[in-house]
């Protein structure tokens, strides 16, 4: 089966509407799971040679669980996203170039050479 047809099904046994609502919900699961991360990465910074080592390797493994949890939530997202290119079709590309070269004036803004 490809990634059309499951889509396609997706879209077609569930709807519109709770597929729309799945993207917020999925969205919502991704910010949060960043903010986990972050908080995580900052308890990892605050790391120091006092610190037991037990205490240490618990701050480095809950950072490696957020990272992961980031990376899962990212692709339900992603994975949503594509579902609402079937869902909602329309000039996907078009738009997502202009967004692009949007970012590309911001970075130039920024004096980055691009």
């Amino acid at each position: 089966m490809t990634e059309s047809e499951i889509l396609d099904a997706a879209y077609h046994t569930w709807g519109l509407v709770p597929q729309m609502l799945m993207v917020g919900e999925e969205s919502v699961e991704l910010a949060h799971a960043i903010f986990k991360w972050n908080r995580a990465r900052r308890r990892l910074n605050e790391v120091d040679a006092e610190m037991d080592l037990v205490e240490r390797k618990a701050i480095q493994r809950a950072f490696k669980k957020a990272e992961e949890n980031v990376i899962d939530e990212a692709m339900d997202v992603r994975l949503m996203l594509r579902q609402l290119e079937v869902m909602l079709p329309g000039k996907y590309v078009d738009v997502y170039e202009e967004k692009l070269m949007a970012t590309v004036q911001k970075l130039r803004n920024e004096g980055v050479q691009i």
